[in-house]
């Protein structure tokens, strides 16, 4: 963690100019992406992603 800071990232979605408006839109893009919720070792679910995303804000 001590990385990003130093490169200048940003390590919060609301710091990335994202709300919690775009949470469901961004939720609903990350379940089209066939790997991602497949590769998971736990089910993902919309809800789930919608909960990591509002954990990442």
């Amino acid at each position: 963690m001590e990385l990003s800071p130093a490169l200048g990232m940003t390590s919060r979605l609301g710091e990335m100019g994202i709300s919690h408006n775009h949470l469901p839109i961004l939720a609903a893009d990350a379940m089209k992406q066939g790997r991602l919720p497949i590769n998971n070792p736990r089910e993902m679910t919309c809800e789930a992603v919608l909960k990591i995303y509002t954990h990442a804000l």
